[in-house]
């Protein structure tokens, strides 16, 4: 199967753009006022991460409000997949981590990474409301502390990895078939940002998490996207009057036409003469004797002998 390895193009960017959004809100305010701003600061010139990291959370000193939130935005583009149905079997997305800290830290307070869509108004430049333009579905499983990256440094690094999930998967196909092959990821704050839930305050307490961008450090320190996947083949057909059944010579998902002489409801597909598999149309089946019909057949080659 086909694997790619891809990373967010380096300024000056060319198909996609890596960075952090902010809101840094200059005096203390509440946590929804904070956590729904339209944002009010951004980065992606390669450079390090914002103030308060790539992915970060501050309390104002008082013990009532918030001062600022981080997020970080990473396209993806491949030509590759651009325009084409893939199944996606797998696909890993990773941050090298050079710095992660706390202040005051209460025990109560438990930040973790969550990976998520990110929409961003521009593939190649990010702007200050971005940070609101980043999804709430989980990519991955995978929702680490950040706990487990106090210890990273420029001298040793962490290289963090998310596991894509069904969504995430899903995601890369979309990005693939109708996105441009430009694939829109983000991270956020997970346990609060995440969820809404407001965390406990505490007077200046914070998160800090600081990832490399592309072109920020050499090569090997970039934010990647891992993706093993197999490409679908359009099929070529043969409308079969026999027995009112379709006879594909070559499967893949791409829309056919299916003619029947019968009302058929359980149409078979053939491959070298015997009975591959059993399914029904996904968009319907013909009621009227040679009246076509179109379907997706969502059907994987490894199926077939």
């Amino acid at each position: 199967m086909p694997t790619l390895t891809l990373h967010p193009d380096p300024n000056p960017e060319a198909n996609s753009v890596d960075g952090w959004t902010a809101y840094d809100a200059g005096s203390p305010v509440d946590w929804e006022v904070m956590r729904a701003a339209a944002g009010g600061g951004h980065g992606d010139d390669g450079g390090t991460p914002a103030a308060n990291g790539s992915v970060g959370i501050m309390m104002a000193e008082s013990w009532t409000q918030f001062a600022n939130m981080t997020r970080s935005i990473y396209l993806f583009h491949s030509a590759d997949i651009a325009g084409k149905r893939i199944r996606v079997t797998s696909a890993s997305f990773s941050v090298v981590c050079f710095y992660c800290a706390y202040l005051n830290k209460q025990a109560n307070f438990l930040p973790t990474l969550a990976l998520v869509g990110s929409t961003p108004v521009s593939n190649t430049d990010l702007a200050n409301g971005d940070y609101a333009r980043l999804g709430t579905t989980l990519l991955s499983d995978s929702t680490p502390s950040t706990d487990d990256f106090l210890t990273a440094s420029e001298a040793v690094p962490i290289t963090v990895t998310f596991a894509l999930n069904a969504a995430g998967k899903a995601a890369i196909e979309a990005a693939a078939l109708s996105g441009g092959g430009v694939i829109k990821l983000g991270l956020r704050e997970g346990t609060y940002d995440l969820t809404g839930v407001e965390p406990t305050l505490y007077p200046i307490q914070f998160v800090k998490f600081s990832a490399y961008y592309s072109g920020s450090v050499e090569t090997g320190y970039e934010p990647s996207l891992a993706i093993t996947y197999e490409e679908y083949v359009g099929p070529e057909t043969v409308p079969s009057r026999v027995r009112g059944r379709l006879v594909i010579l070559k499967l893949g998902l791409s829309p056919i036409t299916y003619y029947s002489t019968h009302d058929v409801r359980h149409p078979s597909w053939f491959t070298r003469g015997k009975v591959a598999q059993w399914g029904t149309l996904s968009r319907g089946i013909p009621r009227v004797p040679g009246s076509p019909v179109t379907a997706d057949l969502n059907v994987r080659l490894s199926e077939f002998d």
